[in-house]
């Protein structure tokens, strides 16, 4: 196995921008990692790009760009493949208006795949819907690498990168493959909403890819994705959350039931870290016989995946960066217990298990 971060990222910036600095990309070590990239899949004649399950524009976007550029490089022409659904409105927009080929996992025959590429997702991690019969070529992703008994052919996870649409735009860049708009637009609003506009976990690597792309991205395509109608049960989805958010001190905590979409959670945690006088924002709900759940938290030295990981512990899966995490719990027959647990988990890892719960809504 060939991995990308054999190499450790040194500083490689000296390019003057407007009295600041953004990163000059190094040529030679992106065509190396091409290289290494185009050897680990050329053997695979029908190979799968998978993302992680209810796959954000992150994730979409990356797998686009692999796509793209397998198709250019190796005369492939992968299919992406997805796992769960497709539901925040912004999400779905931008399949729609970018034209994004996507196929459902419970629609692919997996016999006719021979490998697998895993996008925003790690062969370790229990968010994607790989199967485990089948060798997987390569990952790219952008959180904290996982170990795993089965390795990818070729590996390239950075942690130290705000999303994993920038990773990607260096392949177009080393593959010298200017990506046509649409493109473009789907990788600069994958690290716009990854980085919250390069404002959340964002590094120069991101800031010179969103550069990149700006002067390539579609701005009309870019609004009518920002700007997706949203159906009549979003407004009672929002309204439910706001009854249902209770406050412990500096920690909002929302429970919201019942949810139509399994990224319900994350939308609302987004709208409730905007309160303020909040330092931690944590919504879950269930769907599909698990709680799902969203953090966010503005406190600049936190963890907010770390703390995640330690509150759940053996009861689910987690996953996330320092800003924003999030997890899954099967709770089979009984979710208030799960929810109970959790409630009193997280108060207890946040110190406010002896604060007094006031509702936002009086």
């Amino acid at each position: 196995m060939t991995s990308a971060t054999d190499s450790p990222e040194t500083p490689r910036f000296a390019m003057p921008f407007s009295g600041q600095t953004l990163p000059v990309f190094d040529m030679l070590h992106g065509q190396r990692r091409l290289q290494r990239l185009l050897n680990a899949c050329g053997s695979s004649q029908r190979l799968v790009i998978l993302t992680h399950n209810d796959p954000d524009p992150d994730a979409l976007a990356s797998a686009w760009a692999l796509q793209t550029l397998l198709n250019a490089r190796l005369n492939r022409n992968p299919s992406i493949v997805y796992g769960g659904i497709i539901g925040r409105a912004e999400n779905r927009a931008l399949v729609s208006s970018l034209d994004i080929q996507l196929t459902q996992v419970d629609k692919i025959n997996w016999s006719d795949a021979d490998a697998i590429a895993l996008i925003d997702t790690q062969v370790g991690a229990s968010n994607h819907a790989r199967p485990p019969d089948l060798p997987v070529v390569a990952v790219f992703d952008h959180h904290q690498l996982r170990r795993a008994p089965q390795r990818a052919r070729y590996r390239d996870v950075r942690p130290c990168y705000g999303a994993t649409s920038t990773i990607l735009t260096e392949y177009l860049v080393a593959a010298e493959l200017q990506p046509h708009s649409q493109l473009a637009t789907a990788l600069f609003y994958g690290i716009k909403t990854d980085t919250r506009g390069l404002a959340r976990d964002a590094g120069d690597c991101d800031a010179w890819a969103y550069m990149i792309l700006l002067a390539l991205m579609d701005p009309k395509l870019l609004a009518k994705i920002e700007q997706a109608r949203v159906p009549r049960s979003y407004f009672k989805a929002f309204n439910d959350t706001l009854a249902r958010t209770v406050l412990y001190d500096r920690v909002a905590l929302a429970s919201l039931g019942q949810m139509e979409r399994p990224d319900m959670a994350a939308e609302m945690a987004d709208i409730l870290a905007r309160l303020e006088g909040t330092d931690w924002v944590i919504c879950w709900g269930r769907y599909n016989s698990h709680v799902v759940m969203a953090v966010r938290t503005q406190v600049p030295e936190a963890n907010a995946a770390r703390m995640v990981r330690q509150v759940v512990g053996e009861m689910g899966g987690t996953g996330g960066h320092a800003h924003m995490a999030g997890g899954r719990i099967r709770y089979d027959n009984d979710p208030e217990r799960v929810e109970d647990e959790l409630r009193k988990r997280f108060l207890r890892e946040l110190n406010v298990a002896a604060a007094t719960a006031q509702p936002l809504i009086t």
